[in-house]
């Protein structure tokens, strides 16, 4: 069966803000056919992976399939487990794991965040520096500019309002088939007129209605109401529960969603890992 007739799950495996403890960090692993597409990449990388293969009883969920990683910006919270990613691919994977960003968020991970720690290798008594593509296949994008991922995957990204070099998606797997996410960003109405056709909007959402570097409650709540609906909500604090969100709904972590079936755009499957 060709891919855009095959259904898509959504596992979210972390719904949290930075602050968290109650949570995994923001972060989340679709399946399409044998492609496993995970967006940002959080600290504790193999522990997050070892409790969702034994919840999930998915043999599939572990570091050496983890070979494709959408990287919206370099906030450790998002990113910080693509170290250990790197240790990994030299240690047990034969190949480089692809991280797809644009150019500056490449140049943000290596030289402000991975480098302290890739950098320097042990051969033999000498020290030989490394450098990114030892360790990663990096994938450039452009602001704007549709990218072929392959197997009828388009992925779209816009600079959002969060740090200098920050990107919201629209993730297309073929036609009627659109998923978009806003990554960490200010309130930015205009990218839901970008998301129009996406059955599903992958939202952030903050509490403190002065926040500007995240997207307010209040501001999602001046949405349509038929926006709203479309509206799942994640970077969320852990008071979450305390708060009337309109006709939007929460991810729950660990649960998994089959995105553009026919009943509705997004339908809960298992909720094995979800906490209320």
């Amino acid at each position: 069966m060709a891919l855009d007739m095959l259904p898509v799950r959504l596992i979210p495996l972390g719904v949290g803000h930075s602050f968290t403890t109650l949570f995994h960090y923001t972060n989340f692993l679709l399946i399409a056919g044998e492609r496993r597409l995970y967006i940002d990449c959080p600290p504790y990388l193999l522990k997050m992976l070892r409790q969702y293969r034994e919840a999930l009883n998915d043999p599939e969920i572990c570091v050496e399939r983890y070979q494709e990683v959408i990287v919206t910006h370099a906030h450790e919270d998002h990113c910080a487990g693509i170290e250990e990613l790197g240790y990994m691919s030299i240690r047990r994977r034969p190949y480089k794991p692809k991280i797809y960003a644009p150019a500056g968020v490449h140049g943000s991970l290596w030289a402000e965040s991975l480098a302290a720690g890739l950098r320097w290798r042990m051969d033999g008594e000498s020290y030989v520096a490394k450098e990114y593509t030892d360790y990663f296949t990096p994938v450039y994008l452009e602001y704007g500019v549709p990218f072929d991922m392959g197997d009828g995957i388009s992925l779209e990204i816009r600079r959002v309002r969060h740090m200098p070099e920050t990107f919201g998606l629209k993730l297309t797997f073929g036609p009627g088939r659109s998923l978009g996410y806003s990554a960490d960003t200010g309130f930015m109405p205009e990218l839901f007129d970008w998301w129009a056709d996406c059955g599903c909007i992958l939202h952030e959402v903050h509490f403190d209605p002065d926040i500007r570097w995240h997207t307010p409650l209040r501001d999602l709540l001046s949405l349509p109401e038929a926006v709203q609906e479309r509206i799942w909500l994640c970077h969320y604090t852990d008071d979450y529960l305390s708060h009337d969100i309109g006709a939007m709904h929460y991810l729950k972590q660990g649960v998994s969603y089959t995105l553009f079936t026919q009943e509705s755009s997004i339908h809960v499957e298992n909720p094995c890992a979800a906490r209320e």
